[in-house]
């Protein structure tokens, strides 16, 4: 008795899997739009990827920093570096302070970039281990300063100051390989 129901499900598999002509007309009619479609926004995509400048922009990102064994953005913080340098030349207080907020500033974009994202400075440098950062105390110190200055108008600052702190940025900057 089983066998016979089940001989009959057996027979009736291909009327169930296969569907009716007039519908299959239209399966083949929908797959050809469908695959029409899909070519069209292929090409398109391939189209913009061409015409954009991102693909070139992050091939020779990467040929760059290859060849000169930096990141890319590198250059840039160079050449901020050496404006601060030239800032603590001229020997004047307001030049001097302003050394020490860009590099403050300079340090605090640069542990942003490479993924400490924290709310504040001391959180960022706190997170850093001492093989990343030997001297976080110094730098800490260093950004206290950079506090008094910003929040403090009168804060006094003499010049051989100013370049202890710039050389702790810089040394911080350095351990990083940012410069």
């Amino acid at each position: 008795m089983y066998y016979f129901e089940i001989n009959n499900l057996i027979n009736l598999i291909p009327y169930i899997i296969s569907p009716p002509p007039p519908f299959n007309q239209w399966l083949i009619i929908v797959r050809g739009v469908f695959i029409g479609i899909s070519l069209l926004l292929t090409f398109v995509i391939i189209y913009l990827i061409l015409k954009t400048t991102w693909l070139s922009f992050s091939f020779s990102e990467n040929i760059i920093e290859l060849l000169t064994y930096k990141p890319l953005g590198a250059g840039k913080i160079i050449k901020q570096w050496q404006r601060i340098k030239s800032r603590l030349r001229i020997d004047s207080e307001a030049e001097n302070k302003l050394a020490i907020i860009e590099a403050d500033l300079i340090l605090n974009s640069a542990l942003e970039k490479i993924g400490f994202a924290d709310k504040t400075f001391e959180e960022r440098i706190k997170r850093l281990t001492s093989d990343l950062l030997p001297n976080t105390d110094q730098v800490l110190e260093a950004h206290k300063i950079y506090n008094n200055i910003v929040y403090d108008p009168d804060y006094k600052l003499d010049s051989n100051e100013a370049k202890n702190i710039i050389s702790i940025y810089e040394k911080a900057l350095i351990d990083l390989q940012i410069l």
